[in-house]
């Protein structure tokens, strides 16, 4: 599921990948900050969303 929604935002397969690598790493080292585990999907998926967001943008900075 997060494979198939980070290449929805991002367009390539290797992006994708690297944006849910990032996802993984930060959600394990902030998993303490998780308040309610019964939320654990949402909290990483907004981790992703987050992820995808900042590779677009600095695909965007360095395209220019």
């Amino acid at each position: 599921m997060l494979y198939y929604k980070a290449l929805s935002y991002v367009g390539k397969k290797e992006d994708a990948l690297d944006v849910i690598q990032e996802t993984s790493c930060k959600a394990f080292l902030s998993i303490g900050k998780l308040r309610n585990p019964k939320y654990f999907s949402t909290w990483l998926f907004r981790i992703l969303i987050h992820e995808c967001y900042r590779l677009i943008k600095n695909r965007n900075r360095h395209s220019l």
